[in-house]
């Protein structure tokens, strides 16, 4: 900005110098002349006054009147003495306020002209600041085209997604009714097995009786009964093949249900990722049009007003905007997890159905063996159960090998077939993992009721009072109610697991002293082999740790959870510093470093019991290996490998 024009010095800023000057020491001691001229004037006024009553006649002329009136002469003689002083104060006065007054308005008109000068350049300005007023309402009405676009897209967006909610919806409620379908064929299925089992068992004791009296008078008898028999197992037998190949066929239908549901997640994440990019471009595009307010703020109030309303409607459209979309996300993740339950529900109703056929054959085994004749009871093994599993959710145990049962003190050493239920020193095998979400259920399932069957010595477990319920004493009493004679089977994760039974003797089988043994070892297998052999393809062994933790670390990122890039260098060193301190710092650190991530994480085991059972497993697996790890590669520039990302976040979430 170039100098003003006062403030050049020129002849007449020292003219106007001068003449304040002079102003300001007339106004401070000028009209002094003024008083002195008021004394001289009065005192003459009074030397005349004087002169005169001396010139009429002096004392004695005075001595003639009354003293107040010469009182009253004095005075009136006085009083114009005194005018004249004040008249010369009064004129004193008024010549300094003068000059005052004009250096005043000297000093106003040299202040005015500054502010003359600056209301030009003022014109000026306000003329820039119009024409930069313009250029901001253009790049206004450009951003807002620009929202409405993306709000546009948004739109289409959540249209997308609202079209793949409903078709998810529409497959789970055909599926919902395919599975309410087969419940229905396995209820029937059911309720004849049951009919069956029942029979058997009204017709076993009198069969018995049979045997025991034909026995004694002829052996015809006795083959009579066994024919008999025989059909009711081979029908049996036939019920459980039919049952079997019903329940591959639900557990394909829950495998396909589960694919399509992993692919469903997946879409969703890519979608909120699209949502937040959305997010942070209107972020931006608020940003710049609180920075434009901010540039526009000092044209006025107006301009002020329009601006802030416009990035309010900005603000309140992006807020709809954002609601409207997690809300679609949200009803669809509800929707997904809807069909998980659904699905694992049909898998374990199908799975304890079948459970509780081979419980009730193995009952009906219990109870028929008493009256079993002698040839048939000296080749007949005790029945063989699935072999359990341990569940993910359970601690692992070393794998022993099988024991072979005492021999009993009939002087015969006759090994029996190794048993994994009866004896309660055994350990089930170790083996590869499973490959059903639903395998857990069913093992929880096995592990309840054969701890039930076994506990008893003298009760059956169809007389049981109450439904089997995971998690607790096989012996707690309950109702059954009548419309549901089938034991129900309910998992529960938070009771601790049933203490395993004692041995008894009925865990072994004693060898044969009479003479009376029609068949041997080498013989044809007995009915009792038959029916444990329908679930031995059911029972996969228990998945090791390096297939656990491949399956865990590709579920996650299949889920679209970039594990290789969830942990950076920089938080890989603070969460090992945290470890050095204690666990619970560590699981700190690792929720504020993986941030989104572990959120994603949470999410996926909530949705995804199965995960969460091979996550615990996983946890426990890699929990000393990991942390080593972590303290050796806590210092490299490197990210955190997927394996060592997954146990961190897991951990924490767990």
């Amino acid at each position: 900005m170039t100098e003003a024009p006062s403030a050049r010095r020129s002849g007449r800023d020292d003219l106007v110098r001068h003449e304040a000057s002079q102003n300001y020491e007339a106004a401070q001691y000028g009209g002094g002349w003024m008083v002195s001229l008021a004394y001289v004037s009065a005192f003459l006024w009074l030397a005349g006054l004087a002169a005169a009553l001396i010139g009429l006649g002096g004392i004695a002329f005075l001595s003639q009147y009354h003293p107040a009136l010469l009182v009253a002469v004095g005075i009136a003689a006085l009083i114009p003495a005194l005018l004249m002083v004040a008249a010369g104060y009064m004129a004193r006065a008024s010549r300094r306020s003068a000059a005052a007054n004009a250096l005043v308005l000297e000093a106003a008109a040299r202040l005015m002209a500054p502010a003359r000068e600056a209301g030009h350049e003022g014109i000026t300005f306000a003329e820039q600041m119009k024409q930069s007023a313009s250029e901001i309402d253009h790049a206004m009405a450009h951003a807002l085209s620009a929202m409405k676009a993306m709000a546009g897209e948004i739109g289409d967006e959540r249209l997308r997604l609202e079209s793949v909610s409903y078709a998810a919806a529409d497959n789970a409620r055909d599926l919902a009714d395919r599975l309410g379908e087969e419940r229905h064929a396995l209820e029937t299925l059911a309720r004849d097995l049951r009919a069956q089992v029942t029979a058997m068992s009204d017709a076993i004791p009198r069969q018995a009786q049979l045997m025991i009296t034909a026995a004694r008078t002829a052996s015809d008898e006795v083959g009579r009964a066994d024919a008999a028999l025989e059909q009711r197992l081979i029908a049996m037998h036939e019920t459980g093949e039919e049952l079997s190949r019903r329940m591959e066929s639900l557990d394909d239908l829950a495998r396909d249900a589960s694919g399509r549901t992993e692919a469903l997640t997946f879409s969703i994440s890519r979608v909120e990722d699209k949502l937040e990019h959305s997010r942070r471009t209107v972020d931006a595009a608020v940003r710049a049009s609180e920075v434009a307010a901010a540039a526009a703020a000092t044209t006025g109030d107006a301009l002020k007003n329009a601006v802030a309303s416009a990035i309010d409607g900005a603000r309140h459209a992006n807020a709809e905007i954002n609601a409207s979309t997690r809300a679609a996300a949200e009803e669809a993740n509800r929707a997904l997890s809807k069909l998980r339950e659904t699905g694992e529900q049909a898998a374990y109703a199908l799975r304890a159905a079948g459970l509780a056929a081979r419980l009730e054959s193995e009952a009906l085994d219990r109870l028929a063996g008493p009256y079993m004749p002698a040839g048939s009871a000296a080749a007949s093994a005790p029945l063989t159960p699935p072999a359990a599993r341990t569940p993910i959710s359970a601690p692992q145990q070393p794998a022993q090998p099988f024991q072979q049962s005492q021999p009993f003190q009939t002087g015969h050493s006759h090994s029996a077939r190794p048993s994994a239920y009866g004896n309660g020193a055994m350990n089930p095998p170790a083996g590869t993992s499973r490959q059903s979400m639903d395998d857990d259920l069913f093992e929880a399932s096995a592990e309840a009721l054969v701890a039930a069957a076994r506990s008893s010595d003298d009760h059956d477990i169809l007389e049981q009072e109450g439904p089997v319920v995971l998690g607790r004493g096989p012996s707690a009493p309950a109702s059954r109610e009548p419309d549901h004679p089938a034991p129900s089977l309910r998992r529960r994760h938070d009771d601790t697991p049933p203490e395993p039974p004692r041995r008894r003797a009925s865990d072994y089988v004693p060898s044969s002293s009479n003479g009376h043994n029609g068949h041997n070892g080498s013989g044809p297998a007995p009915w009792r082999e038959i029916i444990s052999d329908i679930s031995k393809d059911q029972a996969p062994p228990q998945a090791d740790r390096e297939t656990i933790a491949e399956a865990v670390v590709e579920r996650l990122q299949n889920s679209g959870i970039p594990l290789s890039d969830a942990l950076k260098p920089k938080a890989k060193r603070r969460i090992a510093e945290a470890a050095q301190r204690g666990e619970k710092d560590r699981h700190a650190a690792t929720i504020e470093q993986g941030g989104k991530q572990f959120d994603r994480v949470v999410q996926r085991l909530r949705g995804d019991p199965r995960l969460m059972d091979m996550a615990k497993q996983f946890v426990r697996f890699e929990r000393a290996d990991a942390l080593a790890a972590l303290e050796q590669t806590q210092s490299t520039s490197r990210n955190a490998s997927p394996r060592l990302a997954a146990f961190l976040l897991l951990d924490a979430a767990l």
